[in-house]
């Protein structure tokens, strides 16, 4: 145990750690997770807990006061949090909101972050500047807090980073000072995989003060790989020490975590039930499996019964013959069908295999954008930071940035933007998707007296529009449909839905024209604009919700360069098949489509952290520590 000397910041005499020690309200109670470190897996088994408190039938629900993360999620009043905490509101079956994180860091360089209170800006700070509100942001933190509990009979609170940061103790508003000022039990997350498990555990409890470290009722070794008897001489060392049980030893599942929350755990990595039979992928299996939901041409979600291969229309059922036949061009179904310009193998035809390239912007935000490609069995994703990486992709996506300008700036000086603008001509280009502030990229210039403050910058010039950055940002939740007059692969007969969110400073313009597009933003630099895009391209979208009804996004009209301010378009299988098919036939290749959709592989991926929580989890101990029991 650390010796902590009078008037230090870890030192229990010397200072009030925000709050003195409460209880939490009659009736109510909670369970802080904390984490030995940043990655550590708390996100994951908090959103276990919250399942399974939920599937208990208790009214559970998350909890982070503080979260530093790129990756956020509108709420249905318009407010903006962690994507973490509305993953973890999904698990509790419950409608995610402010106060479950209302306090939401977006980093905005090595020294500063945009400070989101309760779902609005509140201004750029810096760590100091942020640090001298501790105490007038744990008021506010309490006061979320008070309100769920109104509502809630538990609440699933995750720490974040390490607990053990002595010197950040008197202002750390999230982790243990929150917990002590309700006397609520807290879980350890130790990640075994980085090694040094039992260090670290012994570490963080070890330079604690006993006025927080007593709250640490139990730890759990996560991502454990191999037989768990090894680790007993361990436990038991710990427990003599410390006093502290293993609850339990959680195996490493691939591909399991919830939605990533910053890069430590960015992934292109596959992430689909299974994979298909391709030209040059793995040898054949189901491409959906017995548990996960599936897409049918109609539209309509349909569950698969299971058994047989896909390819054969047998079994599963996944690949819909309504219509019959094969598309040989992607102009639609031939023979009939929804004429949605979805590809249809014929019997015993294999899928092409799809390559798309993303750009990882060093201030990349909204990254979950990319997952539901990763869903696609005959789909590979990989990010890529120079010109060299580049190759000859089928197709290249801008994400999202907190940085707008800085990134623009960066494919200037990396050979990016170059690279880019001499690719997507020819018979050979590839296709081109900008999502948010990679839409901005793609237009004439961007005029940004906000974030950068750099006034009007060149862009890429590649679609006809232009970005103003305002004060105000939106953030809202969209719906609508495609346009009608989208005409890339097939009339659709049965016009898609879309819904998605904003959450941008830019407001964009059509120009009507697309000025000189090249890497340096100097006219005759890369491509010519008449051979980028074509007269009849047009808007994506059509919007039509209780924010408006308007225009939204482009298409060229050769489909191979789109752009749109709303983020999670993708996570709809349908939506997401048309598009990859109309890139598929920009490149002459047969692809197949998985149809899934994304929000039913997450509700399935939920239930199985979940049921991984449950399986090896001591649930007596448990139900001890939040002073409730379940079935």
């Amino acid at each position: 145990m650390v010796d902590f000397p009078v008037g230090s910041a870890a030192c229990g005499e010397a200072t009030s750690y925000l709050s003195t020690a409460g209880s939490m309200p009659a009736g109510k109670t909670g369970i802080m997770v904390l984490g030995t470190s940043s990655d550590s897996g708390k996100s994951t088994i908090a959103t276990g807990l919250c399942r399974m408190l939920s599937d208990a039938g208790l009214k559970v629900a998350p909890f982070k006061a503080q979260n530093m993360s790129l990756e956020s999620y509108v709420t249905a009043n318009g407010g903006e949090i962690s994507r973490a905490q509305a993953v973890q509101a999904m698990a509790c079956r419950c409608e995610p909101m402010v106060t479950m994180n209302p306090v939401l860091l977006k980093p905005v360089d090595g020294s500063s972050s945009q400070v989101i209170v309760l779902g609005k800006p509140a201004g750029i700070m810096t760590y100091r500047a942020y640090q001298r509100r501790s105490e007038q942001m744990m008021e506010m933190v309490r006061e979320s807090l008070e309100l769920l509990w109104d509502e809630f009979d538990v609440i699933v609170c995750e720490g974040a980073g390490s607990p053990a940061e002595i010197n950040l103790l008197d202002h750390d508003i999230v982790n243990l000072p929150l917990a002590r000022a309700y006397s609520m039990p807290a879980v350890l997350v130790a990640d075994i995989e980085r090694g040094g498990v039992f260090a670290s555990v012994y570490g963080t409890w070890g330079v604690l003060p006993p006025v927080l470290s007593e709250l640490i009722r139990g730890y759990v070794v996560n991502k454990m790989r191999g037989e768990h008897d090894v680790l007993y001489e361990g436990v038991e060392a710990i427990r003599q020490m410390t006093g502290m049980p293993c609850i339990g030893i959680l195996p490493f599942i691939d591909g399991i975590g919830s939605d990533a929350e910053d890069s430590l755990s960015r992934s292109a990595a596959p992430i689909c039930p299974e994979r298909l039979e391709t030209e040059d992928g793995p040898s054949g299996v189901d491409v959906v499996s017995n548990s996960m939901p599936y897409r049918s041409y109609d539209g309509i979600q349909r569950w698969g019964s299971g058994g047989g291969n896909a390819r054969s229309g047998s079994g599963c059922g996944c690949w819909s013959d309504a219509g019959g036949g094969a598309c040989s061009d992607g102009g639609g179904n031939a023979g009939g069908g929804s004429g949605s310009g979805v590809y249809r193998l014929p019997t015993g035809a294999k899928s092409a295999v799809l390559d798309i390239a993303v750009i990882e912007f060093p201030h990349l935000a909204n990254a979950t954008d990319i997952d539901p490609f990763r869903l696609e069995p005959a789909v590979t994703v990989r990010f890529v930071r120079y010109p060299s990486q580049l190759g000859a992709p089928d197709v290249v996506i801008l994400p999202g940035s907190r940085s707008t300008v800085a990134d623009l700036l960066w494919m200037r000086s990396s050979g990016l933007a170059d690279a880019l603008c001499n690719a997507i001509v020819g018979e050979d280009a590839f296709t081109i998707l900008g999502i948010c502030a990679g839409y901005q990229i793609m237009g004439s210039y961007v005029d940004d007296m906000v974030e950068s403050r750099c006034g009007r910058v060149d862009a890429l010039g590649i679609l006809p529009v232009a970005t103003v950055m305002a004060e105000d940002k939106i953030v809202r939740r969209r719906t609508g449909v495609w346009h009608s007059g989208f005409d890339h692969g097939g009339k659709l007969e049965n016009v898609p839905t879309v819904s998605g969110y904003e959450i941008h400073h830019g407001r964009l313009s059509y120009t009507g024209h697309a000025g000189n597009a090249g890497g340096s933003g100097t006219a005759g630099d890369g491509c010519s604009t008449g051979s980028v895009v074509s007269g009849d391209g047009g808007p994506w979208f059509l919007l039509d919700d209780p924010w408006g009804t308007e225009h939204e996004g482009f298409v060229d009209g050769h489909g191979r360069l789109w752009g749109t301010s709303v983020h999670g378009l993708m996570e709809d299988g349908l939506t997401r098949s048309l598009f990859l098919t109309t890139c598929a036939r920009n490149r002459s290749k047969v692809w197949m489509p998985s149809m899934v959709s994304y929000s039913a592989y997450r509700e399935s991926r939920i239930d199985t952290i979940a049921k991984s929580v449950r399986d090896h989890v001591d649930l007596t101990l448990l139900h001890k520590i939040i002073g409730i029991e379940w079935e």
